[in-house]
């Protein structure tokens, strides 16, 4: 709400930095910026049913640029996570899972829309 028109970065604690971060990190952003793109996202990588994962993005490393549709989307995502916290569901519905909801993906398209209009991609490998 504070910070409207900047860009945060998201990490989980596991997340590791090397010194080709912070070049790669000013390429991103010029991305996000010439795409007009609200978040960027990494990819989830799993060898769990893979197959029933195609398009899912990981929850512990993402971009966000501040404006009222990221705003509107998060608070979406927090609600629903409180509505239905984690032990609710099988299998056990996590951020990643009520995030991945919202984001809505849809296969081949670029970028992705999501709920509230937000326009959305995962970092290029």
């Amino acid at each position: 709400r504070d910070h409207p028109g900047e860009f945060f970065l998201h990490t989980d604690t596991d997340i590791q930095f090397f010194p080709r971060f912070l070049r790669v990190q000013a390429e991103w952003l010029r991305w996000m910026r010439d795409w007009k793109l609200d978040m960027i996202f990494m990819r989830e990588r799993t060898n769990v049913v893979p197959e029933l994962r195609e398009g899912e993005v990981n929850a512990g490393f993402y971009v966000v640029h501040c404006n009222e549709r990221t705003l509107r989307f998060w608070e979406t995502v927090l609600t629903d996570e409180l509505q239905h916290p984690k032990m609710d569901g099988f299998p056990p519905y996590t951020d990643q899972y009520h995030l991945n909801r919202r984001l809505q993906y849809h296969r081949g398209a670029f970028p992705q829309t999501g709920t509230f209009g937000t326009r959305w991609a995962t970092i290029p490998d």
